[in-house]
């Protein structure tokens, strides 16, 4: 992956091991990095060189990223870069803030390398080419003013984005070219009787975000806004996701303020990028969630357990003799041994329990609200389930059993480390038993 021309990123965190290996992956992409392990000295930084891209971390001691983010959207001269953020913590509340902040993009930390470099590399290359539009808007004023069919609209009329020139309070609509009716999927002429008739096709859970900004660029005219990205839902019941930025032109008099707003549509990325996350995040072979997600799952199940005084059970699933069945028959068998363990799981659980493949032939499920009784329960009707269903292969049947270990909070300890050692260690003695049980015993 190489990038068109040598931009410049600045990458601030103050964890050096993620600041090492997000600079590396972003060297390798040819681009030209600059780091920081503060807020403040990010900022003496900036001040010296604009970077074309910041990627900030959330939280940092004294300055937070959201307060360096909003230092930087403050600011004339820095308003203008983008601004992605990357946490560990990035529950829904994490993520409005920082995108309220004015960030385009928030990762989850531990980054797959794919993702946050094709996100990266997105975000650089819009930034080019809305920084090259500006420039255009800018020098076609006088032109676009001259003439409705001046050199501005033969530039744009063609092109695949939505451009559209409208005064400052979205009273008066100058220009929309022809591609808002193939994006939005109606005739623009309503758009030009009623400027803000294109917010009647947004998605109604990013309606009132989208609504907010165009009215908070109305009260503060702003030089430059980002929308956050949002749906359009069209006639048919089709879906897209579009991305939009408003631009403000000089105007010619006090009185006629104008922005230049540009709306394209990203569905194919956000289709990209969600397939990137949903293999971040789950085995690709059995579907599962993966290991990542895990402990912030166990933790996050803990302090719900604990402020509504219930109790929560964690089972570590190993395939007993995996590597018998492996050399015996194939990988391909063991492959199809595991897919079969992970379809018992989802069948045997409820809506509100989660599975995960932990790693090689273990598996870890985790079961809210339950308490030792209860998962000793569960586990046993898993043990059975896979007992009772030999794996059906063309030389023949194969029977596969399982060791669970069973562990439960807030018992066996009160963190996500003390909870898997203890089912470890009663996995362990599940083999030592024989296999093909559950530990502790179920009476």
């Amino acid at each position: 992956m190489k990038a068109v021309q040598k931009h410049q990123v600045m990458v601030v965190d103050d964890n050096h091991d993620d600041l090492r290996l997000l600079s590396q992956y972003l060297a390798e992409l040819g681009l030209d990095v600059r780091v920081s392990v503060s807020a403040e000295n990010a900022l003496e930084l900036i001040g010296q060189s604009l970077p074309d891209l910041i990627v900030l971390d959330y939280k940092m001691p004294e300055m937070d990223g959201i307060s360096l983010c909003q230092r930087l959207k403050g600011d004339e001269r820095t308003r203008h870069i983008p601004v992605m953020f990357v946490s560990a913590v990035c529950g829904s509340d994490e993520i409005v803030s920082a995108l309220e902040s004015g960030a385009v993009d928030f990762v989850r930390k531990p980054f797959d390398k794919a993702e946050i470099l094709a996100r990266i590399k997105n975000h650089l290359n819009l930034q080019q080419q809305t920084a090259t539009l500006r420039r255009a808007l800018n020098e076609c004023r006088d032109t676009f003013s001259q003439s409705s069919e001046g050199f501005f609209h033969r530039l744009i009329e063609r092109v695949n984005s939505v451009y559209w020139i409208v005064s400052g309070d979205w009273q008066q609509m100058h220009y929309v070219n022809p591609a808002y009716e193939s994006v939005w999927g109606e005739s623009s002429d309503r758009l030009r009787a009623e400027p803000l008739a294109w917010l009647n096709r947004l998605a109604s859970a990013d309606a009132r975000t989208i609504r907010q900004c165009i009215e908070r660029a109305m009260r503060e005219v702003p030089d430059m806004i980002s929308l956050p990205d949002y749906r359009l839902i069209l006639s048919d019941g089709s879906m897209k996701w579009v991305q939009t930025k408003g631009y403000r032109i000089e105007p010619a008099n006090h009185n006629d303020d104008r922005y230049a707003w540009v709306s394209t549509d990203i569905s194919e990325r956000k289709s990209n990028e969600q397939n990137l996350n949903y293999l971040a995040n789950h085995d690709p072979l059995t579907g599962l969630r993966n290991r990542l997600q895990l402990a912030e799952r166990v933790e996050s199940e803990i302090v719900r357990s604990k402020r509504h005084g219930h109790s929560l059970a964690l089972l570590i699933i190993d395939v007993d003799h995996f590597k018998s069945v492996n050399d015996c028959y194939g990988h391909m068998a063991g492959d199809l041994a595991l897919c079969a363990l992970a379809a018992v799981l989802k069948e045997q659980i409820r809506s509100i329990d989660s599975a995960f493949r932990y790693g090689g032939e273990e598996f870890v499920v985790i079961l809210p609200e339950e308490s030792l009784e209860q998962a000793l329960q569960v586990a046993e009707r898993i043990r059975l389930r896979v007992s009772a269903q030999p794996l059906q292969l063309e030389s023949g049947d194969v029977n596969i059993t399982v060791s669970i270990g069973v562990s439960v909070y807030p018992e066996d300890g009160d963190g996500y480390n003390r909870l898997v050692r203890v089912a470890d260690d009663h996995l362990l003695n599940a083999k030592r038993q024989g296999r093909n049980c559950v530990q502790p015993a179920y009476d």
